[in-house]
């Protein structure tokens, strides 16, 4: 039987669907027996070894040359296979099947575990804000007094604008106005000593035995009444010396706008795909000042990349972080931010001083006539009033610290490379149904069968490529 054989020089994979297109067409003998998928022809031709494809249109099939055996010095035999992929490549296009992988089309969300990670490790990071402002420290003192609308127990807590003027009020020489001894010196003008004086003035007048705790919070607390001239116990501090007074309130003050914060993403993440972002390529931590460090669930940040901190804190410096993701909270941290400063109190009994009338007058007639062994000799309890002129200070609580507080939150990220890959031969992960003839290169297919009027074996050699992995073109 005589057939045209089209012969040319063809460069192709063997799982690929290209096709040749164009060739030296030769009038050919068939041997008998002749095998459609294997045919063996003769043919007249000077230079064999130059062809290595076929295509048989009275079959409908390529082959691929397997070998060329001489039968005279002109004829050879051309010993053919068929080209299933090439002979059937509009059947196989034109079927939709389940598609794993594929060069031209992937999704970027679905992780790839073809390719493992190296030792190359990377770090990024995003600065955001602080919550606390250096500029806004509040100092906050608590005293026992008459004050009956905003106390916390027995004490109110006010807000000082300054510290300062308190102290001074307090420790302030006996020759400077409105300090703790006007009005008070008078009495004791019979007294020649002035530390004697002072000492004395202290033991009867001393606002610091009244104080409670002091502390500075970086934040002001929510305030009941502003501008209010301190009390402190039966005293009325002088009009000059202001404290705003605490809310009782429990409720937590919103400390200011939210904090936001961007994840980085993997480097490889925009060339090799998002699930790169994933645990374990990607890995992150929130530094989140005095909250400490916060790890993220990288599941969790991996549509929304922002982060949102929301900061509220009360009068005695608790304070709580509301971590929101993706508009959802997704923890509540909580911190102290309060930091104790000593608080003054003397500590000498006042009533020694004052309790004995007979003996503070021998006192003072003594020290009146000029007798200064008598005020180390006879009046203990002036003796410690006078010892006791820069009174001694007593540690109300631990004081405390402002480490990490003013410093920025800041989301940090940790990457682990994977190797280079080829897409062009290994394709990336698509899982989705798809027709054929809409992809191109690369493609990897599940349990796919094709539907084609072609031989058993045939089909079978389809399928196990598109189930393996070959290349439309």
């Amino acid at each position: 039987m005589s057939v045209n054989v089209t012969f040319s020089s063809f460069s192709k994979r063997e799982n690929s669907t290209k096709q040749q297109s164009s060739g030296v067409t030769k009038a050919c003998l068939l041997k008998d027996p002749c095998s459609v998928l294997n045919p063996v022809v003769r043919v007249t031709i000077t230079n064999p070894s130059a062809y290595n494809y076929a295509y048989i249109a009275d079959f409908g099939r390529y082959y691929y040359v397997q070998d060329w055996v001489s039968e005279t010095a002109d004829i050879w035999e051309a010993h053919l296979r068929v080209d299933a992929m090439a002979s059937w490549k509009s059947y196989i296009t034109s079927q939709s099947h389940y598609v794993l992988r594929s060069a031209s089309e992937y999704d970027e969300d679905i992780v790839d575990t073809l390719y493992p990670t190296n030792g190359n490790v990377s770090y990024s990071d995003y600065t955001g804000a602080s919550p606390f402002d250096a500029s806004d420290i509040s100092t906050i003192i608590g005293i026992i007094n008459n004050e009956s609308s905003y106390k916390w127990g027995a004490a109110t807590l006010y807000v000082l604008s300054s510290m300062g003027s308190l102290m001074k009020y307090m420790l302030g020489d006996l020759n400077e106005a409105n300090n703790i001894f006007t009005g008070i010196e008078s009495i004791w003008t019979t007294i020649q000593d002035p530390l004697v004086q002072e000492g004395i003035s202290r033991s009867l007048a001393n606002p610091g035995q009244y104080f409670t705790e002091s502390y500075l919070l970086p934040y002001t607390p929510q305030i009941a009444a502003s501008n209010q001239t301190l009390k402190a116990g039966y005293l009325t501090l002088p009009s000059s010396i202001k404290g705003d007074i605490v809310s009782k309130s429990a409720t937590m003050k919103n400390l200011g706008n939210p904090i936001t914060l961007t994840l980085p993403d993997h480097p490889q993440a925009a060339t090799r795909g998002k699930y790169l972002n994933l645990d374990p390529f990607s890995k992150y931590w929130l530094f989140l000042g005095p909250f400490g460090t916060y790890p993220i669930d990288s599941s969790k940040v991996y549509n929304d990349r922002t982060i949102t901190c929301n900061v509220w804190g009360d009068f005695n410096g608790n304070v709580a972080c509301q971590i929101m993701i993706g508009g959802v909270m997704a923890d509540i941290l909580y911190a102290n931010v309060k930091c104790s400063i000593p608080v003054g109190q003397t500590t000498m009994d006042v009533g020694g001083a004052v309790g004995a009338g007979n003996t503070l007058a021998m006192s003072v007639m003594r020290t009146s006539i000029g007798d200064p062994g008598g005020i180390i000799a006879g009046a203990s309890g002036i003796a410690s009033a006078a010892e006791a002129q820069m009174p001694r200070l007593l540690s109300k609580g631990n004081q405390g610290t402002f480490v990490n507080v003013f410093d920025a939150f800041m989301a940090y990220g940790e990457f682990h490379e994977i190797v280079d890959d080829m897409n062009t031969e290994r394709g990336r992960p698509l899982c989705q149904e798809k027709t054929l003839s809409s992809l191109s290169g690369f493609c990897m297919c599940a349990d796919a069968e094709v539907s084609a009027p072609c031989t058993k074996e045939e089909a079978a050699e389809i399928n196990a490529y598109l189930n393996s992995g070959f290349y439309i073109e």
